[in-house]
């Protein structure tokens, strides 16, 4: 009897621990699986969002190249779906260091937006702002062409006549110089353009003041004016490129930064990928080895 309680009591024991072994073996399996299946579903979003970041970066160029509505509203729309994609990153995400990424992924695309908005804005002034600066410098050549026409190239006082040709060709070759600023963004092409509209301009004033008067001095006046206003403008385009321009460099620095994380998160989740598979693999090979012998044994 003790023989046979024994036995019944040994195949009962070595059953149970069959039992919790395969219910180990099974569970491991599936929570492996579902393990599997969110890393992979987690890195297939991030690869989303590194593809709209791509496509945002792609849109602030055009908008560079074109600052036009259109342009915008593209910005927002791709801007809006890759912030989308971040929130459902912070959802699925559960690895503290990978949500460290995450969050500096966040972090970053807050300030590439922030630099955006004011880039928007900046190239809005700056438009007005040159704008209003050929008009200006319109209306120079304009009072110039009068003073021409109404007294110095009418009267005897040669000289007058050229002094004030030689300004209204000193006004257009400012303007030269100004507009090939406006595209290259260079200092030197600034400093060029001021040299020829504020400096020489200056000086033909000088010489022209003395010697016109009547009408021809209160064009001469008119034309100070419309001067003044002109090196106003000029300096207002030169200071608000200044500023976008080192906001575009802000984007340009903040767009690899950011893909450097997501590329930095795509490769943690694809290393935990390849270990979780021969991990569950060893962990049912074991269940099932386990779960064989001791049920030979019972």
């Amino acid at each position: 009897g003790t023989q046979l309680g024994s036995g019944f009591a040994g195949v009962i024991l070595l059953l149970i621990i069959v039992s919790a072994t395969a219910y180990w073996g099974l569970t491991g399996a599936f929570d492996g699986f579902s393990e599997y299946r969110r890393l992979a579903r987690a890195n297939n979003r991030t690869g989303q969002f590194q593809e709209q970041m791509l496509n945002v970066r792609l849109v602030v160029r055009g908008f560079m190249a074109n600052a036009s509505d259109k342009a915008a509203q593209d910005y927002r729309q791709s801007f809006g779906e890759m912030i989308t994609l971040v929130k459902e990153m912070q959802e699925s995400v559960k690895n503290p260091e990978r949500a460290k990424r995450v969050a500096l992924i966040v972090e970053q695309a807050a300030k590439y937006d922030t630099a955006f908005v004011q880039i928007e804005a900046l190239s809005k002034q700056r438009q007005t702002t040159i704008d209003q600066l050929n008009e200006n410098g319109a209306n120079m050549r304009k009072t110039v062409t009068s003073m021409i026409e109404g007294g110095a190239a009418k009267g005897s006082d040669i000289e007058t006549a050229i002094l004030a040709g030689k300004l209204q060709e000193q006004v257009m070759l400012g303007r030269l110089h100004m507009t090939k600023y406006l595209e290259s963004h260079k200092d030197a092409d600034f400093n060029q353009a001021r040299e020829e509209l504020v400096v020489k301009i200056d000086g033909l004033v000088k010489l022209l003041r003395d010697k016109l008067t009547g009408a021809d001095q209160t064009l001469l006046q008119q034309f100070d004016k419309l001067h003044d206003a002109y090196q106003t403008l000029m300096t207002s385009v030169f200071e608000i490129t200044e500023k976008s321009d080192a906001l575009i460099q802000t984007l340009t620095q903040i767009g690899p930064e950011i893909a450097k994380v997501t590329d930095e998160l795509k490769n943690a989740y694809n290393e935990d990928q390849n270990a979780l598979g021969p991990q569950v693999q060893r962990a049912n090979e074991l269940a099932g080895a386990i779960v064989t012998w001791l049920s030979i044994g019972a």
